[in-house]
């Protein structure tokens, strides 16, 4: 990234090179150029070393890249300065609704909506219409999906399976990475997903 601010008494790590710009580039013009998915690519093709690789100075010079005039760079650092943020601002009022949610969810979740009348219970005090079940309750019944082994897994394969990789921090699936998996069709039928499966 490109360091903006003055930060004297601080230095790179040997890791990490420091690149000082010449008078024809402006800084965060090459900043945006560099997070391209492509550019970005090019340079994992070139970084040497087993673990931790490096990108050595000397291969990275004899790397090309456009270079438009100075006053273009400017124009185009600038208004991809202003969509990234647009995107942070958006990302903040994203940040404020999950918040809202989740104390919106606490609220709703323990006191529901409109009740005037409570009650003690094992879980702290609960609308005194609410009961108060065990799980087993709730539930007709619970399996663990099969096991089987990792050379099942085929693109060909006759069943979507879903693994605890798969879901997302918010646990949402993520499917498009549900990798298909070739199982007995006993097996299938057996632990085959329905309608309100939680």
């Amino acid at each position: 990234g490109i360091i903006p601010y003055n930060f004297d008494g601080f230095s790179s790590s040997q890791d990490i090179p420091t690149f000082d710009f010449n008078v024809n580039v402006h800084p965060y013009w090459f900043n945006q150029y560099f997070q391209q998915k492509d550019f970005y690519e090019g340079l994992e093709k070139i970084a040497s070393g087993t673990g931790s690789k490096r990108i050595q100075p000397k291969d990275l010079y004899l790397e090309v890249l456009p270079t438009p005039p100075l006053p273009e760079q400017k124009k185009i650092a600038s208004i991809l300065t202003s969509v990234d943020e647009v995107i942070e601002n958006t990302q903040k009022q994203i940040d404020k609704l999950q918040d809202l949610k989740k104390a919106t969810m606490n609220e709703l979740l323990t006191k529901g909506i409109g009740h005037t009348e409570f009650k003690d219970s094992e879980l702290g005090r609960i609308p005194r219409s609410w009961e108060v079940v065990r799980f087993q309750e709730v539930f007709e019944s619970y399996t663990y999906g099969p096991r089987f082994s990792s050379k099942d897994y085929s693109p060909i394969g006759n069943v979507k399976t879903i693994r605890g990789t798969d879901l997302t921090k918010d646990w949402c699936i993520n499917y498009k990475q549900v990798p298909l998996a070739e199982l007995d069709e006993k097996v299938v039928l057996q632990h085959r997903l329905k309608e309100n499966d939680v």
